[in-house]
């Protein structure tokens, strides 16, 4: 079986050799088809009655970690781990490109910012902010394997002028000693849009601060998550008993949605 977004040649063009093409390989390749189409070097597109399935509508939605699933894994993280979940829950960089890449020259420690100097996109190339946990974070981690140590943050251990290539197998450790089940570990980068979008903060802020040059990808991260639903419901029982969203002496008040 062929996964959406992979489109599977027959094995009569090419004999016996199966061949499974990407989205981007697909698209490439229909491009190049046309174009030959139209300077003549072939009679039709083989691929211009072929319709591609839309490939988002078969994701896996992602798992949002909770607060309380976040204290328990950071409870059992080994110190670099930890470092690191706090990094992309507060940040949303991506795991491989942008934070096990980041070094200390990056950060700005003074104007609580990092720079994205090498990213998946043009659009990734970007300022990200630091919250204070971050930022106390990260100091904490600097004591121990700070730029005297390595120029990257995470450092490889082995090779200090190296950084960290991976760390699947310590992010399982460390989700099955906090008995929780397995989950990418860059779900911490839908779990931060997810957060933002909790809070009201705009598509078009989130969509830049994850490093994406349209709001196009956010329905993938951006799933509300029970804790911030329930939350938003406590403010607005809060906000009745208060006499905020209500004058008491007619109808409620509908507050302006900015």
């Amino acid at each position: 079986m062929v996964r959406p977004g992979r489109f599977e040649l027959p094995t009569s063009c090419f004999g016996a050799q199966r061949i499974i093409l990407t989205r981007y390989e697909n698209y490439r390749l229909y491009y190049k088809l046309t174009l030959a189409t139209r300077q003549r070097y072939i009679a039709r597109n083989p691929f211009s009655e072929i319709e591609f399935l839309e490939e988002r509508k078969y994701r896996r939605q992602p798992h949002i970690v909770t607060w309380e699933e976040q204290k328990k894994i950071l409870a059992v993280a080994t110190p670099h781990l930890r470092t690191l979940i706090v990094l992309l829950t507060e940040t949303g960089l991506r795991v491989n490109k942008e934070a096990l890449s980041l070094k200390w020259e990056d950060i700005d420690f003074r104007s609580s910012q990092l720079f994205v100097r090498d990213s998946k996109t043009i659009a990734g190339r970007r300022t990200v902010p630091l919250s204070e946990p971050c930022k106390k974070e990260l100091l904490c981690w600097k004591k121990l394997f700070g730029p005297e140590y390595s120029p990257f943050v995470f450092p490889n251990v082995d090779s200090p002028g190296n950084h960290i290539k991976c760390v699947r197998k310590t992010w399982s450790t460390a989700l099955r000693m906090a008995s929780l089940p397995h989950f990418p570990i860059y779900y911490l980068r839908a779990t931060f849009a997810s957060r933002l979008s909790g809070l009201g903060i705009p598509d078009t802020f989130v969509a830049q601060m994850l490093g994406h040059s349209t709001t196009s990808v956010l329905p993938d991260y951006a799933k509300a998550i029970d804790e911030y639903r329930r939350n938003a419901i406590r403010k607005l029982g809060e906000s009745q008993k208060t006499g905020v969203a209500t004058t008491g002496l007619g109808p409620p008040i509908s507050p302006t949605i900015n």
